[in-house]
């Protein structure tokens, strides 16, 4: 059994779905319905944010977009229903990873997001093991930043590579829609976009891939990684004790 990718349905929060499906090395299942991830919420009318809740269960969100972001585009009917909780992977005193000079593929800007936000990324789970009830991880596109930390998580719950690769893969559909959105709401991006590492829009697996691969060498896999920047053992126990059935 494996990932139905269920979605939820909504025209302004396209890349929202269920982590929750995937088989484990050991043949368990990543429990449906208590790990979601999306695209930016602030999109969200009030009665699609208040669907989030009541149908879904969702109690929090975990907003990974930078403070400037948030400014830019603020939560508004999300925070009548969900407890949001703001952990930038990129804050307002870094360079995006993407815009760096030397940064030449996906992979890299991701690398540096390993290397400098490993803190909110292990505060971050820690939010999500603080609940009793459905959490939702989001950035702008859903894909980047919230694609790392769900990397992260997925492989700390001994998810399998290739896996971990189909999820991040699933973005890719939507990104036309949300490259569309972005354009409306920040029209100065799309010049910003010209100077990007050419994989930047789309969700090509092998930047997850080369991720984790560097994780592996860099720290010595995943679990190590997390421990370095904060995460406990008993930490990844409860993970494994919640999301995994």
């Amino acid at each position: 059994m494996t990932n139905t990718h269920s979605r939820f349905v909504s025209e302004s929060c396209v890349n929202f779905r269920d982590v929750g499906g995937y088989l484990t090395q050991d043949e368990r299942m990543i429990t449906p319905g208590l790990l979601y991830r999306s695209d930016s919420l602030h999109r969200l009318s009030r009665e699609d944010a208040g669907t989030l809740s009541s149908v879904y269960g969702v109690k929090r969100a975990i907003d990974l977009r930078s403070l400037n972001e948030q400014r830019t585009c603020p939560l508004r009917s999300v925070t009548n229903f969900l407890d949001v909780i703001s952990l930038p992977i990129i804050d307002q005193t870094m360079q995006a990873p993407m815009t760096r000079p030397n940064v030449q593929s996906m992979a890299e800007g991701y690398i540096i997001m390993l290397n400098e936000s490993g803190g909110h990324i292990v505060q971050a789970i820690q939010s999500i093991l603080e609940m009793e009830s459905p959490v939702v991880v989001f950035c702008t596109a859903g894909k980047d930043r919230t694609g790392v930390l769900v990397a992260v998580i997925l492989s700390l719950l001994d998810v399998g590579i290739d896996q971990v690769i189909a999820d991040y893969e699933l973005s890719q559909e939507v990104m036309p829609s949300i490259r569309r959105s972005i354009t409306q709401e920040t029209p100065d991006r799309v010049k910003a976009w010209a100077d990007l590492p050419i994989d930047v829009l789309g969700a090509d697996g092998t930047s997850i891939r080369d991720l984790l691969s560097f994780c592996d060498t860099e720290f010595g896999g995943v679990e190590s990684y997390a421990i370095q920047n904060g995460l406990s053992k008993e930490d990844i126990l409860k993970l494994h004790r919640w999301l995994v059935k």
